[in-house]
């Protein structure tokens, strides 16, 4: 599920809302599902398993918007601090690709990653809240702050 603190302008802002049809949207994935993870096999199951349903719980609810993926996918990973590294974004990211495949009947082989954008949202708040007058923009920053520990998959 999408937290309840995610600021639902800001995302569709930064989507385009004209283009919500070619996005998924879900919390990040969980660090035990990284290449570089030591977690106990029972945990990575878990939160494969979390992922999934949040995927899939996601496109449910968005089903009458939703068209089908296409081969391609990009990936915008929302962070503060330190930016993470591609290779276990991606990797993290595969049950949400395997979800998306499976929901449309599709093989997943066909899929493949075409972009890795990482965002940071103190910079993106700093240049949003630079756009408004003076008394909106610590609402306007902390809307844009809401995205951190989100991952939205485009396709």
């Amino acid at each position: 599920m999408i937290s309840s603190s995610l600021n639902k302008e800001a995302l569709l802002d930064y989507i385009q809302e004209e283009d919500i049809a070619r996005y998924v949207v879900v919390q990040h994935p969980p660090r035990a599902l990284s290449p570089n993870g030591r977690a106990h096999w029972g945990g990575k199951e878990a939160a494969r398993v979390h992922l999934m349903q949040q995927v899939y719980a996601f496109l449910e609810r968005n089903k009458q918007t939703l068209e089908p993926p296409p081969c391609g996918y990009t990936i915008h990973w929302f962070y503060k601090g330190v930016m993470p590294d591609d290779d276990n974004v991606v990797a993290r990211c595969k049950y949400a690709r395997d979800a998306i495949a499976d929901y449309w009947h599709i093989d997943d082989r066909t899929m493949h990653v075409r972009a890795f954008l990482p965002v940071n949202v103190m910079q993106l708040a700093a240049e949003k809240a630079a756009d408004v007058p003076k008394k909106q923009r610590k609402a306007v920053a902390a809307a844009y702050k809401s995205l951190a520990g989100h991952v939205i998959i485009e396709f």
